[in-house]
């Protein structure tokens, strides 16, 4: 995982996807190698910047973090967010993984020692 501002995720999205906006995440798939392995890999960039300015939806900049690494999951399982029902889709799944981490604590171990800001 990335963690980038927005200078960084314009950039990003500029390389892959030939678009000049920031966004909060970038998520690459990459094929198994050599071909026939059935390992696939893949890359999440998220962006802190956006996350501290916007978590005040979600509670937290680390919950925020974590909902762009969860929607960064989501696409690398093949999910697509071109539809206003496919992003519904997505954001219900993504919440129910992050419900399901905070239930472990598992949010809080990610980003321990990373201060929360107002």
């Amino acid at each position: 995982m990335l963690v980038v501002d927005d200078a960084g995720m314009r950039a990003m999205h500029r390389a892959c996807f030939g678009r000049e906006a920031a966004t909060d995440t970038i998520a690459l798939a990459y094929p198994p190698f050599p071909p026939g392995a059935s390992d696939w890999r893949g890359e999440i960039a998220v962006n802190a910047e956006r996350a501290a300015r916007a978590w005040r939806y979600r509670g937290s900049p680390g919950r925020e973090l974590a909902l762009y690494l969860a929607h960064g999951c989501d696409h690398l399982d093949g999910a697509d967010d071109a539809t206003p029902a496919d992003r519904a889709r997505m954001r219900r799944r993504e919440n129910r993984w992050l419900r399901g981490a905070e239930e472990r604590a598992l949010a809080d171990q990610l980003t321990r020692g990373a201060p929360d800001r107002a």
